[in-house]
């Protein structure tokens, strides 16, 4: 059944949808039924593996891939309580832990039979524990990771690093299958970047000072590396190299892993962000192209798969980097941007799928699955909340932030965050004019937290002392 909204409110469907984290956008009451339908589709793609039920990653019933996996956690942490059948939203990351061999590796296709593909793509577990982390702020997740993705990165030095440094291109180019490289990888590179990072902030958290000290120096020794050698000067972007050690730029958006590992020094962070709104190369009427157009290999007719068309995984990946390097304009015009894409091809087709077409708003790009929700349900359920609303738990610091711009009436219900969950708060912003005028907050909560909200014009914080409902207003003088 395909949910409408033709109203400015769209009620919450009458199913166990009710119990999930309630969007509030008044003016997009579109972007609210594609929410729960998203949650319809991924409730009707579920799987039960190791007697525990998960949101299925794709259309292999009995197969579970690695990158796929850590994204659905990014918006799993969301199902709560609500779905009577999800109890344990990072369980396809424990499925890939507890086949890790003794090497160290972990495959990037896990098999119900046990016939796992122990080929490597995209090792990004700790990007999803992080994220899991800060939602329900379980550090027994972080100490049981932490020594299983220690093995892990070490296993992926040893195999895909070239004497360098460099790290090759992993298997199925790193899990984007067609996409030109000619060898040594910016993303490959820039991921065990980042999970060097990580993994150090996991360990700085679990109060593992050496293994802290191990990682801060493999994502210093990365960084000097990919500025050194995978920086097209020319060009102002960073880049693929060939054999040789050669820059290649084929334009591609693996290239913007490097803001999300942190390894782009600002000057250039800035010109990387520029690319993604020259509309000769990565500004399309949908974004993120997974090519840019001035690419070579770039496909306007459907995207040919990872060769132009959006994919939400690494559209993601870009929102993400830009808010590290504080382009929170940027990077909410890319996701409102994403969303209506989305947005448009589910009111045309009634289904989500597994990429888009990034020239043409309302379709989906060439060979892409339908009924996708897999990866593809980040943009409208977490980048939802986190990003165009602006709301994010924080829960170690048993704070929330809210980076508020919108001017409808927006913001959250029923949200639960915490250990268990056992934390729930509404959070409504109530209509204004304009971006300047003052904004009057509503809270309502069981449980006393701190509430950061950065207006724009001013960033206040509110300590929320006891239960109940209160009332703050922000204004700018």
């Amino acid at each position: 059944m395909l949910l409408t909204c033709q109203t400015a409110f769209c009620a919450p469907p009458d199913d166990w949808r009710k119990n999930l984290p309630e969007p509030v956008v008044e003016a997009h009451p579109g972007w609210v039924a594609l929410y729960y339908d998203t949650w319809r589709i991924a409730d009707a793609k579920m799987s039960k593996y190791a007697d525990q039920f998960m949101f299925d990653t794709a259309f292999t019933k009995g197969r579970i891939w690695m990158w796929d996996t850590v994204w659905i956690s990014h918006f799993g942490i969301y199902v709560q309580d609500a779905n009577p059948r999800i109890t344990h939203p990072m369980h396809g990351h424990d499925l890939f832990y507890g086949v890790q061999r003794q090497d160290g590796c972990i495959p990037h296709v896990w098999d119900v039979t046990g016939r796992h593909d122990w080929g490597v793509h995209n090792p990004i577990f700790s990007l999803g524990e992080l994220n899991g982390y800060r939602h329900t702020g379980d550090k027994s997740r972080l100490v049981k990771a932490l020594p299983i993705l220690d093995r892990f990165f070490f296993y992926m030095k040893g195999k895909y690093s070239d004497p360098s440094g460099l790290y090759r291109i992993f298997d199925w180019n790193n899990g984007m299958d067609n996409r030109p490289c000619p060898g040594l990888s910016i993303d490959s590179t820039c991921e065990q970047a980042m999970v060097a990072a990580q993994l150090k902030e996991m360990a700085e958290i679990v109060g593992d000072q050496e293994r802290a000290a191990k990682f801060e120096n493999e994502h210093l020794a990365l960084k000097k590396l990919i500025n050194d050698k995978m920086w097209h000067a020319g060009d102002h972007f960073y880049v693929d190299c060939n054999s040789k050690k050669e820059p290649v730029n084929v334009w591609s958006v693996a290239s913007y892993w490097a803001l999300l590992s942190k390894v782009a020094p600002a000057d250039r962070a800035k010109q990387m962000k520029d690319h993604l709104f020259d509309p000769a190369n990565f500004k399309t009427p949908v974004m993120v192209p997974t090519l840019g157009r001035k690419s070579s290999s770039y496909n306007g007719k459907g995207g040919d798969y990872w060769r132009g068309s959006v994919w939400i995984p690494t559209s993601t990946m870009v929102i993400k980097g830009l808010l590290e390097y504080g382009y929170l304009a940027e990077a909410r015009e890319i996701a409102i941007n994403g969303l209506e894409g989305i947005y448009a091809t589910w009111k045309n087709t009634g289904t989500l799928f597994e990429n888009y077409d990034q020239e043409k708003t309302g379709a989906p790009g060439g060979s892409s699955k339908r009924d996708f929700v897999g990866w593809t349900g980040v943009q409208p359920i977490a980048t939802l909340i986190e990003t165009i609303i602006g709301i994010r738990a924080h829960a170690p610091e048993n704070k929330i932030t809210w980076t508020l711009r919108m001017t409808e009436k927006h913001g959250v219900r029923k949200l639960k965050w915490g250990s268990n969950y056992s934390q729930q708060v509404d959070l409504i912003a109530d209509a204004r004019n304009t971006q300047d005028d003052a904004v009057t907050i509503r809270v309502d909560t069981n449980a006393p937290f701190t509430l950061e909200v950065d207006t724009g014009f001013a960033t206040r914080t509110f300590a929320i002392r006891d239960a109940g409902q209160k009332t703050f207003t922000i204004s700018k003088h």
